[in-house]
């Protein structure tokens, strides 16, 4: 009797215990900026990645943004937010990055100003759950043009002329020694070549 009450109450504690254990949902990234990303000089560029934080939402310490290094740390933060929306910026960066994100729907939106061709570089985000827990990590390379090297990227290049070949059967009449006229068919290879647009005035 007494062993049967030992296995029951074993039982119980086991079923307990493995009625309580849940899979934990760890953070994932959703969306990030596509890589490279091009600006033109002068523009602003907006960086904009959606994250889930699962089962570590409460957890959320802050997000920051900055220079990324190989193989996987920021190398120079720029811009950091905590889990209560409030942003600090790197002293020397104040007019050139700021913050347009939305930390209650998971959105870390960040915007680099009046970008130079010098700003062509990686950069990326760290979403922070304490020290316990990995962060989340995105990157994304900047790619900054001149406006005319954007205008090249997106011109399609000129219609040269293509021949093209076309079978034509034709009929020729010819008179013949007699004064008589005479039929003859043969085929003639025409080659028709389309003018390019450029030639068209």
């Amino acid at each position: 009797m007494k062993k049967r009450s030992i296995l029951w109450i074993c039982y119980l504690v086991i079923h307990w215990v493995t009625g309580s254990i849940q899979a934990i949902v760890y953070p994932s990234m959703i969306d990030a900026p596509d890589t490279p990303t091009r600006a033109i000089i002068g523009k602003t560029i907006t960086f904009r990645w959606h994250y889930n934080s699962g089962d570590l939402k409460d957890d959320l310490y802050e997000v920051v943004f900055g220079i990324w290094k190989s193989p996987g740390f920021l190398k120079t933060k720029l811009i950091a937010v905590n889990s209560s929306g409030f942003s600090l910026t790197r002293p020397s960066y104040e007019s050139s990055v700021g913050w347009a994100g939305n930390l209650t729907s998971s959105m870390a939106v960040f915007e680099l100003y009046n970008v130079k061709l010098e700003d062509s570089k990686k950069y990326g985000i760290v979403v922070e759950y304490g020290l316990q827990n990995t962060p989340l990590t995105g990157t994304v390379q900047l790619q900054v043009v001149s406006e005319l090297q954007a205008k090249f990227r997106h011109t399609d290049p000129p219609k040269t002329a293509t021949p093209q070949q076309r079978n034509v059967t034709t009929v020729v009449y010819t008179t013949n020694k007699l004064g008589s006229t005479e039929t003859v068919k043969g085929n003639v290879l025409i080659l028709l070549v389309r003018p390019s647009q450029e030639c068209v005035h």
